[in-house]
């Protein structure tokens, strides 16, 4: 019995030995992924949250468990982005116009006569952005229901019991191709209103051939970060949504030639502290002004 006891302790005393070496050879395995992973999940979710995603993919890429969670992670606050950044932006529309005292007049006047809002004023309020603000608010419509709309827009106006000066004019008709859309609009009409309490609005009314659907005209624009629309009711991002949360923009592929506007669109949503992607097949003197 004593030899029996005898070799059942070596047996275990050498289970035990294999036990800690293979506890020290995965300890070693894990070095590694233990100096390079130096923040918890939390951490990184709430980077991917906040954040760009492919930093927090690249941070988690040592370790295949936080790349599992971090990726089923990032897919489902992408789809949780999608759904419900549109109704934010509503909300965030509603109060900017609000704040400008037209809550009650341009979102009645938008669904009466089929017309939008789009460009900066909604990628604003998209963004939530509070370094800097829209110059003007942009409304486009068909050119038949141009005149009603002004009509309207300018009766309203002059009743509003904060309006203190309405002036408004016809945008030069030699200055519609240097638009910012592909297709050149056929009338613009400016309205500049002071109120009391705020500086003044400026609204552009923008008015396009009827056969030309207004979604076309969205999907034209030169910078892909003013893709946002504005319809009366629910707010559309005709863009990639992370890169428009992410600041990035890139030239829409119908632009053949660099103009002095959008040059200065460019420097102008660049100090909003976008990164604008330019094709690398821009002329060449624009490179080198841009250079300068």
């Amino acid at each position: 019995m004593g030899r029996k006891r005898k070799f059942d302790d070596i047996s275990k005393e050498e289970e035990e030995e294999e036990e800690e070496e293979e506890e020290e050879e995965e300890e070693a395995r894990n070095v590694e992924t233990t100096e390079e992973l130096v923040l918890p999940m939390e951490i990184l979710v709430h980077i991917g949250k906040f954040g760009d995603p492919e930093i927090a993919g690249r941070m988690s890429c040592t370790c295949t468990a936080l790349r599992a969670n971090l990726e089923k992670h990032l897919k489902e606050e992408k789809e949780r982005r999608e759904e419900t950044m549109p109704w934010i932006a509503l909300a965030n529309v509603k109060r900017n116009l609000r704040n400008q005292h037209l809550l009650n007049i341009l979102p009645r006047l938008l669904r009466r006569h089929s017309a939008i809002i789009a460009g900066g004023f909604v990628t604003h309020a998209v963004l939530n952005a509070t370094t800097w603000r829209p110059s003007d608010i942009d409304v486009f419509l068909h050119d038949n229901v141009h005149n009603a709309f002004c009509g309207h827009l300018e009766d309203r106006l002059l009743a509003h019991r904060r309006v203190m000066a309405l002036g408004h004019s016809n945008h030069p008709s030699f200055e519609l191709n240097y638009q910012n859309c592909f297709d050149p609009p056929l009338r613009i009409r400016n309205y500049d209103v002071d109120f009391i309490d705020i500086p003044s609005v400026t609204i552009q009314v923008i008015s396009f051939d009827d056969s030309t659907p207004l979604c076309d005209i969205v999907s034209q624009f030169d910078l892909s970060c003013v893709k946002c629309v504005y319809t009366g009711r629910v707010v559309k991002i005709v863009t990639d949504m992370h890169d428009l949360l992410m600041h990035r923009c890139s030239l829409s592929a119908n632009i053949t030639r660099i103009t002095k506007r959008t040059r200065r669109r460019i420097d102008k949503y660049q100090q909003r502290g976008f990164k604008i992607t330019v094709p690398a097949d821009i002329p060449e003197e624009f490179k080198q002004k841009r250079e300068e």
